[in-house]
């Protein structure tokens, strides 16, 4: 059970990574980005502020597979609970949205 676990955090990791870059890609192009207009910002280019998009779909994503691969193959004894699982998505979504 741990493997699936670390499996399901490998996964989440990796394509927070792949989502980080293109999400970086599309802010670039179309503008999105934070300019260093004050004398106090350290940077000196523009910067994409929609990493957390990528890093929360990820997480989305991954808990979602893992939640189908628990529901198809309840033998394997995954057991996850939705009480835990609101617990865990409700909060997430709220930071996600502030």
């Amino acid at each position: 059970m741990t493997f699936f676990y670390l499996g399901i955090f490998a996964a989440s990791l990796l394509l927070s990574f792949v989502l980080t870059k293109y999400t970086r890609d599309i802010s670039m192009v179309r503008g999105w980005v934070a300019a260093p207009a004050l004398d106090r910002h350290l940077h000196s280019q523009a910067l994409p502020r929609l990493g957390g998009v990528a890093i929360f779909l990820a997480f989305l994503f991954t808990t979602g597979m893992a939640l189908l691969v628990g529901w198809r193959y309840p033998g394997l004894g995954f057991g996850f609970s939705a009480k835990t699982l609101l617990t865990i998505l409700v909060p997430a979504f709220l930071i996600f949205i502030l």
